[in-house]
């Protein structure tokens, strides 16, 4: 019996009988009336073949069964319907339906199958594309490690070359602080010992004279030595040479003084100009406001030496005078800020007493729409200045000039917008700075003008280009 079913199966008789009713489906309208007959009935006589061969295999399944087997279903479906007539029990329309119903859905599955095994053949085929990729990607990793074990080991050989380097930078810059800290120690023992020879002089002096007047009534002339150094120049008396750390210092502190000149300045008359477009006015409040700095910050300096001298005077042993050590130690820590020196909150006390002293100064003229308080930051940079200068061994100092009197070549220099055929003085711009023996380090700046001119008013209110000169300097000469 199973091999019947089995061969119904494999030769697809009901697919050829669908076949053939495809074909007809589609040829009937070329078809003649005889070719449509004919085709009819051979649709017909596959049928019966196929009902025939459908009746042996139900009678071979019967048989199977025994005598009774199958009984059942024959009885309730089978005969009766044979008893209705083959094909009664159906309409023509619903047999038709579940027939064309029947192989429509085999279709779909033939349709379906087809797709499926066409996809697993597409995905078949990119797996084969993605296992040779991933063949060459193995082959590219391989390759990338191996440039990575050169790389690192090159890397590694470079490293230990760049520590190596390293080293020996370490080494140079270790040598070269202790170079440093051997060359201050080294300036710190010239110091002291040109205190020290100082001392001695002053000491072997006033032993001469004590010598000369015990023994005759008078004191003694000094004797001329031969290792003094040249005569200085006329401008001052002769004195003797200033040591290396005071030109260093000098020198820097001659720099700040001319980088105040040409940015604090520059940037305090920019303030004052958003208020008042009165440029002479500006130049001169300026002007009054380093001077009163310059004022208020050596009588600040007076109290600080006092404070020291009073806190030196019981430690203060035999082999150095009481100013000496005052001086030395200003010297040394003087511009210290917050433990030794200048400290934070007296910076503040002298830019109060600068902008005071502002609001009295008679030179300038009143003009309640400028506030002072906006050239604070002008003010405590050059109270910084001015400290380190009044620290030095030999303090520097402004020279202070008269309004309408003859200019001095030596000390100032004239603007751009002065009138040069007048050598009075109009206003001060900037003013000069000397040293202790009246040498002028660095020119200033002043403003000649014949009487009755007008006053030179700022083009604008905004902030104007600086001055085209770029400072009032002059060549430095240390001595």
């Amino acid at each position: 019996m199973s091999d019947q079913l089995r061969n119904i199966v494999a030769l697809a008789n009901f697919q050829n009988l669908q076949d053939r009713l495809e074909r007809w489906n589609k040829n009937y309208s070329l078809n003649t009336v005889d070719q449509n007959v004919n085709q009819c009935i051979e649709v017909l006589e596959l049928n019966s073949k196929l009902q025939g061969q459908v009746f042996n295999l139900l009678a071979a399944i019967a048989a199977e069964g025994g005598t009774y087997g199958g009984a059942d279903p024959l009885k309730r479906r089978l005969l009766p319907w044979l008893a209705s007539g083959v094909g009664r029990g159906l309409s023509q329309d619903t047999s038709m339906k579940l027939i064309s119903e029947s192989a429509g859905k085999d279709k779909q599955i033939r349709d379906l199958t087809d797709q499926y095994e066409a996809k697993i053949d597409m995905l078949e085929a990119e797996l084969k594309n993605f296992k040779l990729n991933s063949g060459d990607l193995k082959n590219e990793l391989e390759e990338t490690r191996n440039e990575l074990q050169v790389t690192k080991k090159s890397a590694s050989g470079d490293l230990a070359a760049t520590e190596e380097e390293l080293s020996r930078l370490r080494r140079d810059l270790q040598s070269a602080q202790d170079e440093v800290r051997r060359l201050k120690s080294s300036s710190l023992l010239v110091d002291d010992y040109e205190t020290q020879i100082r001392r001695l002089r002053s000491e072997i002096n006033l032993l001469r004279d004590e010598k000369a007047i015990f023994l005759t009534g008078r004191p003694a002339p000094r004797p001329v030595e031969v290792e003094e150094p040249l005569p200085c120049p006329p401008l001052s008396p002769c004195r003797e040479p200033l040591p290396p750390s005071q030109v260093a210092r000098q020198h820097s502190l001659v720099n700040r003084f001319n980088d105040l000149y040409s940015r604090a300045r520059a940037d305090a008359n920019a303030v004052l100009r958003l208020v008042s477009d009165d440029n002479d006015r500006n130049q001169r409040i300026v002007n009054a406001a380093l001077i009163e700095t310059f004022r208020e910050v050596k009588l600040a300096f007076r109290q600080y030496r006092l404070r020291v001298r009073k806190a030196l005077l019981p430690h203060q042993s035999l082999d150095e005078s009481l100013d000496e050590a005052v001086t030395s130690y200003v010297d040394r820590h003087g511009e210290f800020h917050e433990v030794f020196g200048l400290k934070y909150h007296e910076v503040e006390e002298i830019v109060s007493d600068v902008l005071r002293a502002l609001n009295r100064n008679p030179a300038i003229s009143y003009a309640p729409h400028i506030d002072y308080y906006d050239l604070k930051p002008f003010i405590r940079k050059a109270v910084e200045l001015a400290w380190s200068m009044q620290c030095l061994h030999e303090p520097l100092d402004l020279h202070v000039g008269m309004e309408e009197e003859l200019i001095k070549d030596s000390l100032y220099r004239r603007s751009y917008d002065s009138d040069y055929s007048s050598y009075l003085v109009h206003h001060f711009v900037w003013p000069a700075l000397v040293d202790a023996r009246g040498n002028c380090l660095t020119k200033g700046e002043v403003v000649t003008r014949k009487a009755g001119d007008a006053p030179r008013r700022s083009r604008s209110r905004t902030p104007a280009r600086r001055s085209r000169s770029i400072s009032p300097r002059r060549p430095y000469k240390g001595y």
